[in-house]
C-alpha cells in the first residue's frame, strides 16, 4: 500500500499524515495515545501509525508466557500492511525493545530505526531495582510504582505545572488490566537480557534518543548500545528524563525529524 497522504482510524490502529511512514510503538502500561502530542508535530512531514500493543488499550489480552518476541506480532501485522514504502520504527522503552526483536529477525523490512528511552544491559544495581519492582507489581497491582514513576518520569518544574498530563497518565496506567500488565512488565523486565548479545545483528540506520537525566535508560545505556549497532548515532535531550515524549513532544519530534531526514 502507497501511502501519500491520508487519515485512517480504526481500532486497531490510527494513522495521519503525508510523507515518510513513522510507526510508533509505545512503552509498557500506556497505549497509542502517548503519541499523540508527537504525531501532531510530525504529521505534516511524516505518514504516523500508533497501535496498542498486545494488552493494552483497545488490544486483545496477552495470552501465555510474555516475552518481546510474542510483542513483536501487531507489529508485523502492521509492517505487512504498510508495505511500501518501508517504514521507519519509533519504540519508546518498551517499545524500543520490540522494534530492536522486529529488526534483528527481519531485517530488510524497514527503513530504518529509531530507539528512544531504551535500556540496554542493565547493572546488577539496576536489575535489583526492576526486579524489585516487578515483585511489587505481581503482590501488590499496579497502584504502588506509579507515583515513583512519576517522579523518574518527568522533571519536577513539568510536574508542578502539568497536573492534567501527570493526572491522564496515572489514569491510562491504573486502567490497565491487572494480569496484562503484570505479563507485559515481565517481558519488559527480562527481555533486556535476551537482547544484549543480538543487537550487534541490526543493519539499518538508527538513531538512538534518550533524556540526559533519565534514570531508567540513562545517557551510559544509549552510548553502549551505540557502540553495537554499527553507524548508529545517539541524541541527548538535554534537561529531561524517561517521559521526554509526553513532556517535550516539540522537542522530541525535532529530534526525529533531525536524525531521520538525512536517512
Amino acid at each position: 500500500m502507497h501511502l501519500l497522504e491520508f487519515i485512517l482510524v480504526l481500532t486497531e490502529f490510527s494513522a495521519v499524515g503525508t510523507g515518510q511512514l513513522l510507526i510508533f510503538v509505545h512503552g509498557v502500561g500506556l497505549d497509542r495515545g502517548m503519541w499523540c502530542p508527537v504525531v501532531d508535530e510530525l504529521k505534516h512531514e511524516f505518514t504516523c501509525v500508533t497501535f496498542d500493543l498486545l494488552g493494552h488499550g483497545q488490544a486483545p489480552d496477552i495470552d501465555g508466557v510474555p516475552s518481546i518476541q510474542k510483542f513483536t506480532e501487531r507489529l508485523s501485522n502492521l509492517v505487512e500492511k504498510f508495505q511500501s514504502p518501508k517504514p521507519i520504527l519509533v519504540g519508546f522503552s518498551l517499545g524500543a525493545m520490540i522494534v530492536k526483536r522486529f529488526v534483528i529477525d527481519n531485517p530488510n523490512s524497514v527503513k530504518g530505526l529509531v530507539i528512544t528511552h531504551s535500556v540496554f544491559n542493565r547493572n546488577s544495581d539496576q536489575r535489583k531495582a526492576i526486579d524489585k519492582r516487578l515483585n511489587s507489581v505481581q503482590k501488590n497491582g499496579i497502584g504502588e510504582i506509579i507515583e515513583p514513576a512519576i517522579q523518574r518520569w518527568f522533571t519536577k518544574s513539568f510536574r508542578k505545572s502539568n497536573p492534567s498530563v501527570l493526572e491522564k497518565v496515572r489514569r491510562t496506567l491504573l486502567e490497565n488490566n491487572l494480569s496484562n500488565y503484570q505479563k507485559a512488565y515481565e517481558a519488559f523486565a527480562f527481555g533486556d537480557r535476551e537482547l544484549v548479545p543480538l543487537v550487534a545483528k541490526i543493519e539499518c540506520p538508527t538513531s538512538i534518543i534518550t533524556g540526559e537525566n533519565d534514570v531508567n535508560s540513562t545517557p551510559s545505556m544509549a552510548h553502549a548500545l551505540s557502540k553495537r549497532i554499527k553507524g548508529s548515532d545517539v541524541k541527548l535531550l538535554l534537561g529531561l528524563a524517561h517521559g521526554a515524549p509526553i513532556e517535550a513532544p516539540k522537542k522530541f519530534a525535532q529530534a526525529i525529524k533531525e536524525m531521520t531526514l538525512k536517512w
